[in-house]
């Protein structure tokens, strides 16, 4: 077994480590110039045998930096081909472990493993924390696991571990060094957009700081006897700058590129180490000529006003705080002292008091009452100033190096350590600093300036140094509830805001950005503020938003379209400096808003009945479901809508009505009804109206009925209600249509087939022997229907139902007889696929399937089962024959149930158990209704489609999508030229491409419908709509953890897998989508079949014709 540690050459001191390598681990330093990813595949593709993967990386949550390149949950996809081959398959299981700081932390952490985890089969072991060096903050606990994580201990040695002086996480903006070996940067200020660095090689160096992550050199400014400049300080468009053998110089910084001198002063100030400014006076730190001051009201004609010379020293450092100036004297070999001054009138400054730091000081910085002196080996001093007169020692801080330089924000003091970087320290307690962070610079820290959460180091040899020094703000994941149809205006409080830099009362919220886009509806930034998306408006991936324009963000839905989850994105919030460090999510739950139905004036007509009938007895008359059909003279754009009529007038004096809501089991007389006392019926198999005509009355009567649509929303079957309420308005159409009806002559020769009188169709079911069903009778001739429902499953696997029509009583075909060679592949060449049943279904999604299937009378019917596969994949012969089961007494228990429905238990011959009949079960009988829109080749080979061929108008397609997948899938569909999977390339209406030709999985990216997107979050459900066109074929395809655009654009390194119904264009020719009933799809989305569950994405249809 090989153990392998990849370490990427970006790591702070790797050496370290690898020096505390553990025996047995081999050392793979990537390369910095290379795809990292690429780099690990290459070694790891000469192993056969791993047990286990270091990977030493700088990370963040979700991420791995390995050479030019990124392991991301946004890269996955992109690398998965390489992922999948990391580790050969073998008995073992490979263990993944990976140091990277906070790469497991958060949702967008947690999901990053899982996946990397399915990609490459190996249990994976990582940290929600920073990796490293305690006293930055980590350790090296990867407490993360995904799988079995066993006999894996870390690659380094314990002492290796605690030696290590960093952390895995990158903190550093930016940095600008010279070209020059021998320059020295020691001092760093900053005002406006450029930071003004002292060096003593190079003189004064102007860096533009505009984008903090490449500051730019912008120009320099060097004294012209080549004396080394040892301060600067900034007012308005002047820079003074320090020299110390040369005095001061004013120079004018009007071009920044090209900086001049606007004043020379060598005579006054032979020499300065420092400069400070207030109000319109400069005070020079002039070396053993003490402080000096200048009036500077103009730069270029200065004014000497006063000077303090001290008894004994050099004065090194100034900085003034309102009336007092501070400086810091050298009196001897490592003995400085704090002297302050009073300049209340500048031209008689008085010292006031001192203090002695006991060590070389180099700079002072005051805040509130208190000194903070960056003083040498001695650290850094706080010194009480409250009482001028009596500086007095409050606290200090002692490092193991010298502190050259300090800042001070707020309660927090930043120190330049030398070799041990920026030192952060709480002074919150004056008496007792607490460090609470460090920066490890790349060379020796000799001064520090904080602005705007940002640090600005002086780093000696290597320049300047930018530190982002801000907590990155934080928000939260948020449901926003949106009403159907209506435009929706975010506001801050829909992303959750925090900043603990802020108080965390939101106000420094700058930004929002859009991180990934919903899949469903409009997103859009309304400039104009109309409430559409015009073009331009639309949201694009990374696309910022400021806090000022919060309110023109806007989301709409598809019209008609609701549901929990029903669509979502991601984003980040930004303070101004920096964004939060993950994407949370924002789900959008489009609550329904009831649309009233639609109702078309169609020629309606009852049953005929005969002249002379009798009261209705029995199920005569006509159900309700003949007169309103969602698929026909009613629209309506709610999901799952119902429907039924509103009777709201009745002509009487032809006859009688009566009406039955239980299938004729009762008969209610029915004889007024108005618009305020409108009759509800309901559009179902239960719930009939019969007209009993008058003794004389016959022939064709029209207008005898007047309903409205009903979507039963108010009100209840069988029941009166009042439609000109406003508070049922929208439960009913707004138009109106009538029935009419023939009464026969009873000497017509017509067989009413009922007591009652009506005019009716005789179905039957009958069982056979042999395992089979009779289906009518053939002597009648015609068509008749067989409806099958799922009716309960219990089996582990996904089982795919079958039926096929037999030649005789003994279930002969073509010449064939049961149970002999070849009968299996002759059925099945015949066959029908009913449906599959998956075993674990999603949350939210109901087993409530049905099948309506078309024979002609007579037809003698053998039922099948193919267990864990599909009549495709047995004819493709990636399935066995021996899966498929054919009925008979072992596989099938057949139950008369009564009035021709029979009860179909199925078993799966398991080795080792009993049969129990409960592996699948379902429920037949004999049926005229008229078959779904949409299904005419469901069932036939590759059949998972809608057929539309026959549509003679637009169709309107409702989809209802549930989700049991780490994938976050997305399924979408295509048109077809022909039945068998063909695609028109160049408009000719025939077929160019035929599945499994080269470019067919492109050419059926261009030709998806538009608009039918679908997805939605994991154990979730969500609606959508669409709108087919008339007189096509429509295929259903997913897209396994990917979108149509990384298919389409020009990276095929990031193109996602697709499977099709069709086995000759998915890899490896497998089913990667099952019929689990009308209209009504079940997806999977691992390659090779995966897990098999056809459970990862279903989609259920539901179509009506426009």
């Amino acid at each position: 077994m090989k153990n392998i540690l990849f370490i990427d050459s970006a790591v702070d001191k790797y050496k370290i480590l690898l020096e505390g390598l553990v025996p047995g681990i081999t050392a793979v330093i990537l390369d910095p110039n290379r795809d990292g990813i690429e780099q690990i595949s290459q070694i790891l593709s000469q192993y056969s045998l791993i047990e286990s993967v270091h990977i030493v990386s700088h990370g963040s949550p979700g991420t791995l930096y390995l050479g030019n390149s990124e392991l991301s949950l946004h890269s996955l996809t992109k690398y998965s081909n390489e992922l999948q081959n990391w580790f050969l398959p073998s008995s073992h299981l490979p263990n993944l472990l990976l140091y990277g700081c906070n790469v497991a932390a958060g949702d967008v952490g947690e999901e990053f493993i899982t996946k990397l985890h399915k990609l490459t089969g190996a249990s994976i072991a990582a940290t929600a924390r920073p990796t490293g060096n305690a006293a930055l903050g980590g350790n090296w606990n990867l407490k993360v696991n995904v799988g079995s994580v066993v006999n894996s201990p870390l690659a380094f040695t314990a002492e290796a571990m605690a030696a290590y002086p960093a952390v895995l996480a990158l903190f550093s903006l930016g940095s600008y060094s010279s070209t020059t070996t021998s320059s020295m940067t020691s001092k760093v200020t900053v005002e406006g957009s450029y930071a003004y660095t002292v060096d003593s090689e190079l003189g004064l160096q102007i860096i533009d700081i505009t984008d903090s992550k490449k500051p730019t050199f912008k120009g320099k400014y060097k004294f012209s006897d080549n004396s080394e400049v040892k301060g600067v300080a900034i007012k308005e468009k002047y820079a003074y700058v320090a020299s110390f053998s040369s005095g001061f110089q004013v120079v004018d910084l009007t071009d920044p590129a090209n900086p001049v001198t606007k004043l020379n002063d060598s005579t006054s100030c032979n020499t300065a180490e420092d400069i400070a400014i207030k109000d319109n006076y400069i005070f020079v730190a002039g070396g053993i000529s003490g402080l000096k001051i200048f009036d500077i009201s103009d730069p270029t004609q200065l004014v000497v006003k006063g000077q303090y010379k001290p008894t004994n020293g050099s004065i090194r450092n100034v900085t003034v705080k309102g009336n007092y100036a501070y400086v810091l004297s050298e009196s001897g070999l490592f003995t400085s002292t704090l002297q302050i001054i009073d300049i209340t009138n500048p031209d008689s400054p008085v010292l006031k008091g001192s203090y002695n730091t006991s060590s070389t000081a180099y700079e002072v910085k005051i805040e509130g009452n208190y000194a903070y002196i960056a003083a040498g080996f001695s650290g850094m001093q706080i010194v009480d100033i409250s009482d001028a007169t009596k500086p007095t020692l409050k606290g200090s801080f002692d490092t193991s190096y010298n502190v050259f330089g300090v800042s001070i924000v707020g309660n927090l003091a930043y120190i330049a350590d030398g070799n041990m970087g920026v030192q952060v320290l709480d002074v919150t307690a004056p008496e007792t600093p607490i460090s609470v962070g460090t920066y490890q610079t790349t060379g020796m820290a000799k001064g520090v300036f904080v602005v705007n959460n940002q640090a600005y180091i002086a780093g000696g040899s290597t320049g300047l140094e930018i530190v982002l020094n801000n907590t990155p703000p934080t928000a939260a994941d948020k449901t926003i509830s949106v009403d159907e149809d209506t435009v929706y205006a975010f506001v801050m409080d829909d992303f959750g805001f925090t900043d603990s830099d802020d108080g965390s009362d939101g106000s420094s919220l700058k930004e929002v950005q859009i991180t990934e886009l919903p899949l469903v509806g409009q997103l859009f930034k309304d400039t104009n503020e109309d409430g559409i998306q015009n073009d331009g408006e639309a949201i694009t991936v990374d696309q910022k938003i400021a806090f000022a324009d919060i309110s023109k963000l806007k989301f709409k839905s598809i019209a008609d379209a609701s549901g929990t989850n029903y669509a979502s994105f991601k984003f980040k919030v930004s303070d101004g400096l920096e964004y939060s460090a993950v994407a949370y999510k924002a789900t959008i739950d489009v609550k329904p808003v009831n649309d009233a139905p639609v109702l078309s004036d169609t020629d309606v007509t009852l049953s005929a009945v005969i002249k002379g009938a009798s009261a209705p007895t029995g199920a005569v008359g006509t159900l309700i479901s003949s007169l309103v059909k969602l698929e026909g003279n009613v629209k309506d754009a709610d999901t799952d809508a119902l429907t039924g009529i509103a009777i709201t007038k009745l002509d009487t004096t032809k006859g009688s009505w009566f009406y039955s809501i239980d299938n004729g089991s009762k008969w209610t007389s029915l004889s007024s009804v108005s618009d305020s006392n409108a009759l509800l019926l309901a559009a179902d198999t239960n719930t009939r109206i019969y007209f009993q005509p008058n003794a004389e009355t016959t022939g064709k009567i029209s207008d005898l009925l007047t309903f409205r649509a009903w979507d039963r929303t108010s009100g209840t079957n069988g029941s009166n209600i009042d439609i000109t309420s406003s508070t049922n308005a929208t439960a009913f159409s707004t138009t109106t249509d009538t029935a009419g009806i023939t009464v026969k002559d009873a000497s017509d020769g017509t067989d009413s087939g009922s007591t009652g009188g009506s005019v009716n169709v005789k179905l039957s079911l009958k069982i056979v022997p042999n395992n089979l069903f009779l289906l009518g009778d053939a002597s009648e001739g015609g068509k008749l229907k067989l409806h099958i429902k799922l009716d309960g499953h219990k089996s582990k696997l996904v089982n795919e139902l079958g039926v096929c029509v037999v030649d005789d009583d003994k279930g002969t075909i073509d010449g064939i007889a049961p149970d002999t060679e070849g009968y299996a592949q002759a059925a099945l060449s015949r066959a029908q696929v009913i449906f599959s049943s998956i075993a674990n279904a999603p949350k939210g999604f109901s087993s409530d399937l049905t099948r309506l299937l078309e024979f002609s009378a007579g037809a003698k019917l053998k039922f099948f089962m193919i267990k864990d596969g599909t009549l495709d994949g047995v004819m493709s012969g990636k399935i066995s024959f021996k899966n498929v089961l054919f009925a008979d007494t072992k596989t099938q228990k057949t139950t008369d149930l009564g009035n021709g429905e029979f009860a179909l238990d199925w078993d799966e011959l398991l080795e080792g158990g009993g049969a129990d009949f409960q592996k699948l079960k379902i429920k037949i009988k004999a049926s005229n209704e008229e078959m779904p829109l949409g299904t005419g080749l469901q069932g036939t080979s590759g059949g998972e489609v809608i057929d539309l061929r026959e549509a003679k108008t637009e169709v309107k397609a409702e989809f209802t999508i549930h989700r049991e997948a780490a994938f976050k899938n997305f399924v979408c569909f295509y048109q077809m030229a022909d039945a068998k999977g063909g695609i028109d390339i160049n408009g000719d209406g025939k077929a160019d491409l035929m599945p499994g030709d080269e470019g067919y999985i492109k050419a059926a990216m261009n030709a998806r419908v538009s608009g039918i997107n679908l997805s939605v979050e994991n154990q979730s459900s969500a609606t959508f709509s669409g709108v087919f066109q008339k007189g096509s074929v429509f295929a259903p395809m997913i897209i396994a953890d990917g979108t149509a655009e990384m298919l389409l654009d020009s990276d095929i390194k990031n193109d996602p897998a697709v499977y099709l119904p069709f086995l000759g264009a998915n890899p490896n020719k497998t089913d990667h989508i099952r019929l689990l009933g009308s209209n009504c799809f079940g997806f999977e989305d691992l390659p090779g079949g995966g897990d098999n569950d056809f459970n990862d994405i279903v989609v259920k249809v539901n179509l009506k014709t426009a």
